[in-house]
């Protein structure tokens, strides 16, 4: 399930990967847009590891199997 919480809600959620205002701008930006716009956009370093961990455990929930690309990254300890 993808989406967000209140503080009540997410309080009960064991699952929960908690974001900052910041990082829910740049999530919205990165569905927005097309990719040339993307390639202009500054990510801040601190906002990267919370976004690898969303889009990895999106891909893992919505395809169920581990793309060619995603497992060679992970051999190359990128994420």
């Amino acid at each position: 399930p993808a989406g967000t919480l209140c503080s009540t809600c997410a309080k009960s959620n064991v699952r929960l990967t908690p974001v900052t205002p910041a990082l829910v701008y740049t999530m919205q930006y990165i569905l927005a847009y097309e990719p040339p716009a993307l390639l202009s956009f500054e990510l801040k370093d601190e906002l990267l590891p919370t976004l690898a961990k969303i889009t990895n455990d999106m891909i893992d929930t919505h395809f169920g199997i581990e793309l060619k690309s995603k497992k060679f990254l992970k051999n190359l300890n990128i994420y």
